[in-house]
C-alpha cells in the first residue's frame, strides 16, 4: 500500500544534528565546538574588519561634503567672470560627494550584514551547546586524552623490535 501525500498533513522531518557535524559521521561535541568557535572568530572578524571599513567610508564622505559645502558657500553669480569654474568644482565637489555617500551606504549594508550573521550565528551556536565552554569539554573528556598521552608515551619507551 502507497503512502499517499495527504497522509502526511502536518507532518515533516526535523533534523536534530550538531553544528558542524557532516553526514554520516558520529558526534564529535568537542570537534563541533571547536569548529563552530573558529567560524565564530571569522565572523567576528569579519564584522570588525567591515566595521573599519564603514568608519573610513564615512570620513571619506564628511570630508567630501564639507569640500562640497566650502564650494556653495562661495555663491558666485552667473555674471561673475569666475562663473565657470565655480560652476565646475561645484559639479566636481557634488559628484564627489555622491559617490562618497554612496560607498558609505554600502560599507554600512556590509556591516549591519556582517553584525546579523554573527548574531545568528552565536544564537545557533548557544541553542546547539548552551553555554558550554572549550575548557569545559576539554575538562571533560581529560582522562581520555592523559590516557592516550600514556599509551604513546609508553610505545615510545619500550619500542618492539621485530
Amino acid at each position: 500500500m502507497a503512502t499517499r501525500f495527504d497522509d502526511w498533513e502536518g507532518k515533516y522531518l526535523q533534523h536534530y544534528g550538531v553544528l558542524g557535524m557532516k553526514w554520516g559521521v558520529r558526534k564529535n561535541r568537542e570537534l563541533a565546538y571547536e569548529k563552530a568557535s573558529k567560524k565564530m572568530k571569522k565572523l567576528t572578524q569579519n564584522r570588525t574588519k567591515s566595521e573599519l571599513q564603514k568608519t573610513k567610508a564615512n570620513l571619506r564622505m564628511q570630508r567630501a561634503l564639507a569640500k562640497q559645502g566650502k564650494v556653495e558657500n562661495k555663491r558666485v553669480g552667473p555674471d561673475d567672470p569666475d562663473y565657470g569654474s565655480y560652476k565646475k568644482k561645484s559639479n566636481k565637489a557634488y559628484a564627489a560627494s555622491t559617490k562618497a555617500q554612496k560607498a558609505y551606504e554600502k560599507a554600512n549594508f556590509k556591516a549591519t550584514k556582517a553584525s546579523y550573521k554573527e548574531q545568528k550565528w552565536e544564537q545557533s551556536m548557544l541553542k546547539a551547546f548552551g553555554a558550554t565552554t572549550y575548557r569545559e569539554l576539554e575538562s571533560k573528556y581529560s582522562n581520555r586524552v592523559s590516557a592516550g598521552q600514556a599509551s604513546v608515551e609508553s610505545m615510545l619507551k619500550n619500542p618492539k623490535h621485530g
